[in-house]
C-alpha cells in the first residue's frame, strides 16, 4: 500500500501555511485510533496506508508528508470534521475549517492580527479568546 493522497481538491501551499509539526501528531493519532478500537493494521487498511507508516507516525519517527495523508487517516478513523481538524493541526497543517472559510476572511484576519499584535497584553489576548469561545458556544447552541 502507499500513502493516500487526495487529488480531488486543491491543497494549500505547504511552506507558508504549515507550522512546525510536533510529536503531538503521533499522540493524537494514537489516541483517536485507540478510541475507535482499531489496530494499526486495520487503520492502515481503511486509510490505504501501510501499517508500518501508521506505526512510525504514532511513534514520532515520521511526520505526515501531506494534508492528504492526514485526511486519509481521518477517513479511516471515520472522524468528525472537528477531530479531523484537530488531527490536521497536530500535524502542523492548516485545519480544513480555515481553508473552507478562506485565509482572506476579514474577521479571521482581524482576530489573527489582534492575537499576534505585540502591543496586546497576554491578559487581553486571553480575554478576547474567552469572548470568542463564549460567542461560539452560543452560536452552536442556538443552531441546535
Amino acid at each position: 500500500m502507499t500513502e493516500a493522497s487526495d487529488t480531488s481538491r486543491v491543497k494549500p501551499p505547504a511552506s507558508p501555511l504549515r507550522t512546525r509539526p510536533t510529536n503531538a501528531f503521533g499522540t493524537t493519532l494514537r489516541e483517536l485510533r485507540e478510541q475507535t478500537a482499531l489496530s494499526q493494521s486495520a487503520l492502515g487498511r481503511r486509510a490505504q496506508v501501510h501499517a508500518s507508516i501508521v506505526s512510525r507516525l504514532e511513534s514520532g519517527d515520521r511526520t505526515p508528508s501531506s494534508p492528504g495523508l492526514v485526511e486519509a487517516l481521518a477517513r479511516g478513523l471515520r472522524l468528525s470534521p472537528d477531530d479531523t481538524d484537530r488531527l490536521l493541526a497536530a500535524a502542523g497543517f492548516v485545519p480544513s475549517v480555515i481553508t473552507r472559510l478562506g485565509p482572506g476572511d476579514p474577521t479571521l484576519l482581524l482576530v489573527a492580527q489582534v492575537l499576534t499584535d505585540s502591543r496586546v497584553s497576554d491578559d487581553e489576548r486571553q480575554r478576547l479568546r474567552a469572548v470568542i469561545e463564549a460567542a461560539a458556544r452560543w452560536c452552536r447552541a442556538a443552531s441546535r
